[in-house]
């Protein structure tokens, strides 16, 4: 008679045995921008035997029962509200006992066509483990419930919390005698949830170099700007559509990692 092998516990780490992690984009200053495919997850869940050891025909392909891993995401102020279906690239699948994800590509999108207000968020697992009843130690998570969930939380939080921006690109004006050099400042900024501000954590967006493109310092400012608009499509479409432009200044949700 054969029987169902099933784990004595889930062990949360990351891909090398030690801490999980989610990492902002720009991981320096501890930010990332809507929509950039670049944030960093990582972890791994084994499902164990009372030995310690991973439980190789626990395995989704092979039709095994397992359980059903989740991603939840909520705001810092735990306001009940799970926004997992804005980010992407953070689940996987059981092989061989192990449920793993290693991603530096993970996005959390922005909601809707106006620009977001910065958002700080949680993200942790939820396990659904209807054949075992097992679930992680120290549950601290509940990203569908307001407030604390001491006694009834659901997931465990992966460290750190993100910091989410919608952000844009300004060239500001400038004029001048057309004779000289014209300083035309270009920064980054993102939207407080009122008004257009200078992204003063930006230290990770660089810009190409002038004299790789045909340019010069003495040309004139525009001719920066159509390359801009060039690059940038002014039609619209920063590649996934993540970009929109008006005229010499626009906004973008999402600084490509090309002109990183």
């Amino acid at each position: 008679m054969l029987v169902r092998f099933y784990p004595n516990a889930f062990e949360l780490t990351n891909n090398a045995g030690a801490t999980p992690s989610v990492l902002d984009a720009c991981s320096s200053s501890g930010f990332t921008y809507f929509d950039e495919s670049a944030i960093d997850i990582d972890y791994k869940i084994t499902a164990k035997n009372a030995l310690g050891d991973a439980i190789s025909n626990y395995d989704a392909a092979s039709g095994y029962g397992v359980a059903t891993v989740s991603i939840g995401v909520e705001s810092t102020a735990d306001d009940g509200v799970n926004l997992a279906s804005r980010l992407s690239g953070a689940t996987s699948s059981w092989s061989s006992g192990v449920y793993s994800v290693d991603s530096s590509s993970s996005q959390f999108a922005s909601s809707g066509s106006s620009p977001n207000a910065e958002l700080l968020a949680n993200v942790g697992l939820i396990i659904n483990d209807t054949l075992d009843g097992l679930n992680l130690a120290s549950l601290d998570f509940d990203p569908g419930g307001a407030g604390d969930c001491t006694g009834s939380c659901t997931g465990k939080i992966l460290p750190s919390s993100l910091r989410l921006r919608h952000g844009r690109l300004r060239l500001t004006g400038a004029s001048g005698p057309e004779t000289v050099a014209l300083p035309a400042p270009l920064e980054t900024q993102y939207y407080n949830g009122s008004v257009w501000i200078r992204n003063t954590l930006d230290d990770c967006t660089s810009f190409p170099n002038l004299s790789s493109l045909g340019l010069s310092p003495h040309r004139r400012c525009d001719g920066w700007q159509r390359y801009l608009d060039r690059k940038l499509h002014v039609t619209g479409i920063l590649h996934r559509n993540v970009g929109r432009w008006n005229k010499r200044v626009g906004f973008f949700s999402a600084w490509h990692r090309e002109y990183r």
